[in-house]
């Protein structure tokens, strides 16, 4: 089992938002697994946590009650890491038993609720949700679009006096992981005393670039940011801000966004 969550571990990057947790059954350990951006963490505290804290202290009853108590639609037995692996980035929350199958239970968090539409970045055909000021939303918003374990997340704590939550969100088998190292260099070296939107991390991230374009996009839509993660480029998150950093960011690219926006302007005015 505990191989299991190693490989599940190295597999996921050690990204903080798939949470561990061990469970003591009588004398065994038994692991809640899930990612707190995709399930619903009231699902989890009403119908599994509190359900082990009422019933008998043995892994044999506690399998046998939550495979038969709840709906077949709900919960399945898997077995394996990639398997599993499937099963978290949907938002199932995993109960992993010692030399047992595993017990897959849907607890999918709603992520439609209060999710506006882009204002700044008109789509005419595409995707109309758009991100908002709470770190975790935001990250589920992308992990909807990209279900895949190579999607591996850095977090880190910027600010002296708002301690601001900044995820550095990257593809580890596409982005160069030289580019990664230097994004997560850069951001370590930024001494200030508060971040309040990711305006603030923009200036300072391309403060030594010497270039008459910006290197640094910004953007509130998560379709954006998934194509670009797929592209090898790396988004930054940063809580309480509704925009998220993309790097690096080339001339092309707000030539084809500024050339979108003029023909949208063109076509309204005729």
């Amino acid at each position: 089992m505990i191989d299991v969550i190693k490989q599940l571990q190295k597999a996921t990057g050690g990204s903080s938002d798939f949470i561990y947790k061990p469970l003591l059954v009588g004398t065994d350990n038994v692991y809640l697994i899930y990612n707190e951006v995709l399930s619903d963490s009231e699902l989890i505290n009403d119908f599994i946590l509190r359900n082990i804290c009422d019933m008998e202290s043995s892994k044999e009853y506690l399998r046998s009650y939550f495979y038969h108590k709840l709906p077949d639609g709900n919960i399945i037995e898997i077995e394996g890491k990639d398997t599993i692996l499937d099963k978290l980035l949907n938002g199932f929350t995993i109960l992993l038993f010692p030399n047992q199958k595993a017990l897959a239970i849907e607890t999918r968090a709603n992520l439609k609720r209060g999710i506006p539409e882009a204002d700044s970045e008109v789509s005419i055909r595409g995707p109309k949700d758009g991100f908002v000021e709470h770190f975790n939303t935001n990250l589920g918003l992308i992990r909807r679009r990209i279900k895949s374990e190579r999607l591996w997340m850095k977090e880190k704590t910027i600010g002296k006096q708002t301690k601001t939550k900044v995820g550095i969100l990257y593809m580890e088998n596409i982005a160069e992981e030289k580019l990664v190292e230097a994004v997560s260099k850069k951001l370590d070296q930024i001494n200030i005393d508060g971040i309040i939107d990711s305006g603030y991390l923009k200036g300072r991230l391309e403060e030594d670039a010497n270039n008459f374009f910006p290197t640094v996009m910004t953007t509130e839509r998560p379709d954006r940011v998934a194509m670009a993660l797929l592209e090898g480029k790396i988004a930054i998150l940063v809580d309480t801000s509704p925009y998220v950093l993309i790097v690096p960011s080339f001339f092309i690219v707000h030539t084809k966004h500024g050339g979108a926006l003029k023909g949208l302007i063109i076509k309204r005015q005729n």
